[in-house]
C-alpha cells in the first residue's frame, strides 16, 4: 500500500459511499493512528482488541496501523455479553482496546478512540514499520466457526498470511484499479484479510453504505463499476430474495467470489443468471485458509463442484484408516501445504483435537473427488447421520429438497432416536404454503430409505454470521416442536 502511494499517491484506495479517499490520505491516516497507539504505550508484541460500529473505513485504518505496529488484533464484537469479554481480556491478555463507542467501558482498558480526523489532509505524520519481514509475529486473532464445537481461537501470522495469499494469486489475484466489495463484516478473518489484500495490490476497496437494502446495494454495485466482489451463500440468498424485477445483472463484475459454506446448484443457476455469470466458489478453512477454488468454467460443467486443489496444495479423500481412496468413492477430506500444522491459542493442539495427522489437515468434511480432480464436498463428517445403519449427509437431502418448486431453502439435521441412532429430518423455507405429505414422498422417490422422516417449516434457516448452517439449533427447534405438536397444533409434520 505504502509503495502504491508514493507511486500513484492520487489513486483511489476506498470509495466511502460516494467519497473517495486516496491512498496518499490512507497512509497518512495508518500512519496517524499507528503513532497514537506509541502514544498510548502501546508497543509491538502487545494485544490490542478492536471494537468499532460506525466506519469500514476507520476499522481498515486501525487493522492496517496495528499490524504496521506488530501489535497482534482480535476483534471485541460489542454485542458479546460482558463475562465472555472479561475472560477475553485476561485469556489474551489484551492490553488495549481501539473503538468508537463506550459500552466496553467497565472492562477498564485503555482505549484509543477511532475518529475521522485521522484522515485529514493535515496529518503528516510517519510511521516506522516494527514488522520483521519472515517472522512468526501474529497478525490477527480469529475464532472457528463454532458450528460443530465451541470456537477456538487461532493466532495467524503475518508470514502465514503471506503464504494464503500467494496461494490465491492465480485464480483471486487483483487486477490494477480493481473495484472490490467485500460483503463479509471487517471483524471477521476473510473480510479483513481481503480487504487489506486489495489495497496491497492497488485496487480501490469499496464501501458501500451500511444503510443500504439488499436491492439498493445491487444498484450501487451497478453504479459504481464494481468488478469483483467477495460474500458467503447467506449475502447471495439475501440479494436475490430482494433484486428489483427490473434488476439485469451487474455487467461489471470480473469475479464474484462465494465461500465458506456450500452454495447450493439451484441458487448458483439462479445467481448465474440474474446477477452475473462470473462466479468463482472457494472452499477452506480458517486454520489454513483456501484450499479449493472453482472457476466459471469447471461450475459450468460440474454446478456441484468447488473446484480444483489451489497451487502449492495436496488433497486427497481417505477412509477412516487414512488411506487414499479411488477417485469417485467418498472419504473424509484432507489437506496438506504451507502453513500446516498451525496451532491453537489457549485450546490445545489440533493433533489432539483429531484435525492434524502426520502434517495433514483435516477439516472434517464428507467429500468426493472425480477423475479430473475436481472435489464435492458432500457435508460435515460430524454432521452425518447414521440411520439404522445408512451413513445419510445433508447435502443429498438438501440438493432433493431444493429441486422441488416450493422450496426456497432447505436444511438437513438429526434426530436423537434409542430406535434408529439418527432420524434425518429437515427444516424448511417455502415459496408459499407447503403440503408435507407431498413433499415426503418427493423424497422418498428420489431418496429411498436417506429421505427425511421429519419436517419443519420456519421461517428462516438459522446460521452463524458466515452463512454456515446451525444444526444443533434446528435439531432443539424440531424437537420442541414435536413435543408441543404431541399436547396441540404444531408445524412439525412426521412422514
Amino acid at each position: 500500500m505504502f509503495s502504491m502511494a508514493a507511486r500513484h499517491p492520487d489513486a483511489v484506495a476506498i470509495l466511502d459511499g460516494d467519497k473517495t479517499i486516496s491512498y496518499r490520505l490512507l497512509c497518512r491516516g495508518v500512519c496517524l493512528t499507528a503513532k497514537r497507539f506509541r502514544e498510548a504505550g502501546w508497543q509491538a508484541g502487545d494485544v490490542a482488541g478492536v471494537s468499532l460500529q460506525s466506519s469500514p473505513t476507520l476499522h481498515v485504518v486501525a487493522s492496517m496501523a496495528l499490524a504496521r505496529s506488530a501489535i497482534t488484533q482480535v476483534s471485541m464484537p460489542a454485542g458479546d455479553p460482558a463475562p465472555l469479554l472479561q475472560a477475553r481480556v485476561k485469556k489474551l491478555g489484551i492490553r488495549g482496546l481501539v473503538s468508537d463507542h463506550t459500552a466496553f467501558d467497565a472492562l477498564r482498558l485503555g482505549t484509543v478512540p477511532m475518529e475521522a480526523d485521522c484522515l485529514s489532509d493535515s496529518s503528516g505524520a510517519t510511521a516506522a514499520d516494527f514488522r520483521v519481514p519472515g517472522d512468526e509475529g501474529i497478525w490477527i486473532i480469529s475464532e472457528t466457526s463454532g458450528t460443530t464445537a465451541e470456537p477456538k481461537l487461532i493466532g495467524v501470522s503475518h508470514r502465514v498470511e503471506e503464504t494464503h495469499s500467494m496461494r490465491l494469486a492465480p485464480v483471486f489475484g487483483h487486477l490494477p484499479g480493481e473495484r472490490f466489495l467485500t460483503l463479509t463484516n471487517m471483524r471477521f478473518l476473510t473480510g479483513m484479510k481481503r480487504a487489506i489484500r486489495c489495497l496491497s495490490e492497488g485496487g480501490t476497496l469499496a464501501l458501500p453504505p451500511s444503510s443500504l437494502s439488499a436491492g439498493q446495494l445491487l444498484r450501487w454495485i451497478d453504479v459504481h463499476h464494481v468488478t469483483y466482489i467477495n460474500c458467503v451463500p447467506l449475502h447471495l440468498f439475501r440479494l436475490l430474495r430482494d433484486a428489483p424485477g427490473d434488476f439485469r445483472g451487474l455487467p461489471s463484475v470480473r469475479i464474484l467470489r462465494c465461500g465458506t459454506a456450500a452454495l447450493p446448484v439451484t441458487t448458483l443457476d439462479e445467481v448465474r443468471r440474474r446477477i452475473s455469470p462470473n462466479v468463482f466458489i472457494d472452499y477452506g478453512a480458517n486454520e489454513v485458509g483456501a484450499m479449493v477454488a472453482a472457476t466459471p468454467d469447471m461450475l459450468a460443467v460440474h454446478p456441484g463442484t468447488v473446484g480444483k486443489a489451489l497451487q502449492g496444495v495436496e488433497l486427497e479423500i481417505v477412509d477412516d484408516a487414512h488411506q487414499p481412496l479411488p477417485a469417485g468413492e467418498s472419504g473424509r477430506i484432507r489437506v496438506r501445504t504451507a502453513g500446516v500444522p498451525f496451532s491453537y491459542l489457549h485450546g490445545g493442539a489440533p493433533e489432539q483435537a483429531g484435525l492434524v495427522r502426520d502434517n495433514w489437515f483435516y477439516p472434517g468434511d464428507i467429500g468426493v473427488m472425480n477423475g479430473d480432480g475436481l472435489v464435492f464436498v458432500k457435508g460435515r463428517a460430524d454432521d452425518v447421520m447414521n440411520f439404522d445403519g445408512i451413513l445419510v449427509g445433508p447435502a443429498e437431502i438438501e440438493s432433493v429438497l431444493l429441486q422441488h418448486p416450493a422450496v426456497a431453502e432447505a436444511a438437513a439435521f438429526p434426530l436423537p432416536s434409542l430406535e434408529h441412532q439418527d432420524v434425518p429430518a429437515a427444516a424448511i423455507v417455502g415459496r408459499g404454503p407447503l403440503q408435507m405429505n407431498e413433499l415426503a414422498r418427493f423424497c422418498v422417490e428420489r431418496l429411498g430409505a436417506r429421505a427425511p422422516q421429519v419436517f419443519i417449516q420456519i421461517e428462516e434457516i438459522p446460521k452463524n454470521p458466515m452463512g454456515k448452517i446451525l444444526r444443533g439449533r434446528l435439531t432443539e427447534l424440531a424437537l420442541a416442536n414435536l413435543h408441543n405438536a404431541s399436547n396441540g397444533p404444531g408445524r412439525a409434520a412426521k412422514s
